[in-house]
């Protein structure tokens, strides 16, 4: 017996597998979730509300700088502009590199088998050559 489970026993608690992760809640989390998918998700909601809390600044510098037309807030206002479209194009940003992710990595389910073939041909020009002519005879004659 390990000393965890040891310790468990004498203690009445649950074991925790090392991997798992537990949140301050209490709530134990096991690997197989998701956490890119979590994480994506994160940041994508952090970035939105950093746009909306950015539009309502441009709001308010856009009156401020009106309202006073004082180059520093003018200028405080083209620079929140220029903030916001930058976490615009973040936005934009993460959703390609997720894209790529997934194209890069296919999610494949527990079981399934993947395999990939490749095929290389070793000699010559003039043996693939001759290979190319006896592939061509044989489908016309399979055509006729």
């Amino acid at each position: 017996m390990k000393i965890n489970d040891k310790l468990s026993e004498i203690f009445d608690i649950e074991v925790v597998k090392e991997h798992d992760v537990i949140r301050p809640s209490g709530e134990v989390i096991p690997p197989d979730t998701n956490e890119e998918e979590g994480d994506f998700d994160k940041v994508r909601k952090n970035i939105h509300t950093l746009i909306e809390l950015g539009s309502d600044g441009i709001n308010f510098a856009l009156n401020i700088a009106k309202d006073t037309e004082d180059v520093k807030a003018i200028h405080a206002f083209t620079d929140l502009l220029r903030a916001v479209t930058d976490t615009n194009m973040k936005l934009i940003e993460i959703h390609e590199k997720r894209a790529r992710i997934k194209v890069k990595e296919p999610n494949h389910s527990a079981g399934q088998i993947v395999q990939n073939q490749q095929n290389v041909f070793v000699g010559t020009t003039a043996d693939l050559s001759k290979f190319v002519k006896e592939l061509n005879t044989s489908s016309d004659q399979s055509e006729e």
